[in-house]
């Protein structure tokens, strides 16, 4: 499959006025994936996801060496860092106006929100595919663009993810903030599938070649499908089962062979050869050990935003055609690059952006966006090494 001609659509509203000036319009080859499972007592009874469990490792011996149990908001919650606007719910509509103004001062032009069926959900929340039309409205008033991460829920497989497209597009495929790009003079929406490789070939093979016993292929559910590549090795798979693309997601480099930055040239050049779309993820730093005690082996420091500019200037010198960042909130894995503030209690102290102020990490995305397209802006955010 050959996509010879990719443009991006943009909203035809009038430009909203922003608190922060705003150097270009936002760059809707800019991904960022987007997380609505958190809960408070004020909105939701009780706290969500800021209560964690504790992750034991799937070693019983290596289990046995570290505490077990639930992290206790809003004091104790599950992260490494702790957010400038506190234990939030993600149905706030204050919060939800701060986050997409943020995202767009950034510079990012499309949200890939994370998303469950309408009664599913992970194993530390609740449903909240009911709260999509309040990002869609939202993000909307900022210019910005949502497409949807398709997450690993229990019975997925190829029948039931054509469901979810056929939700989806029913549902929020014709508000203006959807997003969809032109291929081929063709307008399709982006899915990006998390963890797709828990699904079987066969299964891709009847959702996604045009032959497939369950297509999507030149019917009105067409869309452009991005599996998560892990190995290497994953490229034959995506090429024969029919995916449009990858994205490699972890933001702890040499994670995974997709997370690390010295495997995605040949990757990009294994994409343009067979018409794939290319998803290169960047991220801050990782650092998950309020919810995995025994992973520090994959933390990356943020090196004060040395590392998230590495990760960067990789992949734009790879020429994807998407950077997508990891993320704008995932508290739980460190990767956030939302406020994040310093803060303490009697058993811990949590880390934070200092020196850097605590919106740092926006600044620096703007800078980044900036020069990924040129521009010679009054943006001066520098690093310190």
């Amino acid at each position: 499959m050959q996509f010879n001609t990719i443009t991006f659509e943009k909203s035809i509203l009038p430009r909203p006025v922003f608190s922060r000036k705003s150097n270009s319009e936002p760059d809707y080859s800019v991904h960022i994936f987007y997380y609505m499972w958190y809960g408070n007592v004020a909105f939701d009874q009780f706290f969500l996801h800021w209560n964690h469990r504790i992750l034991p490792h799937y070693n019983p011996l290596i289990a046995s060496k570290y505490l077990v149990g639930r992290r206790e908001a809003p004091e104790d919650i599950g992260s490494n860092f702790y957010p400038k606007l506190g234990c939030y719910s993600s149905r706030d509509p204050k919060i939800l106006a701060q986050h997409m103004q943020w995202i767009r001062d950034a510079g990012i032009g499309v949200v890939v929100v994370g998303w469950y069926p309408p009664d599913a959900s992970d194993d530390e929340g609740h449903p909240w595919d009911d709260a999509i039309p309040s990002l869609l409205d939202e993000a909307n008033r900022w210019q910005l663009k949502v497409c949807f991460l398709i997450e690993p829920y229990k019975g997925r497989n190829g029948e039931t993810i054509r469901t979810d497209i056929e939700y989806i597009l029913q549902s929020y495929g014709r508000h203006d903030a959807f997003y969809k790009i032109l291929t081929n003079g063709i307008s399709k929406p982006v899915f990006y599938v998390y963890d797709s490789y828990l699904v079987s070939n066969s299964d891709w093979q009847a959702l996604l070649l045009t032959d497939g016993k369950n297509t999507i292929r030149n019917t009105d559910l067409d869309s452009i499908i991005l599996a998560l590549l892990v190995k290497r090795t994953d490229t034959d798979a995506i090429l024969t089962t029919g995916f449009d693309g990858f994205f490699t997601y972890f933001a702890s480099t040499d994670f995974t062979d997709g997370s690390k930055p010295s495997n995605w040239p040949d990757l990009v050049l294994f994409a343009t050869r067979n018409g794939l779309l290319t998803s290169l993820s960047v991220g801050p730093g990782y650092v998950d050990e309020r919810i995995r005690p025994w992973n520090g082996e994959n933390t990356r420091s943020r090196c004060n935003g040395s590392y998230y500019e590495k990760m960067w200037k990789a992949a734009v010198n790879c020429k994807p055609t998407f950077v997508s960042i990891t993320s704008f909130n995932e508290w739980h894995e460190g990767t956030q690059i939302e406020p994040a503030v310093p803060y303490k209690n009697e058993n811990y102290e949590y880390l934070n952006y200092l020196p850097m102020e605590e919106d740092f990490y926006l600044k620096l995305t703007k800078r980044f966006i900036d020069d990924k397209n040129g521009f010679q802006k009054e943006n001066d955010t520098k690093i310190s090494t």
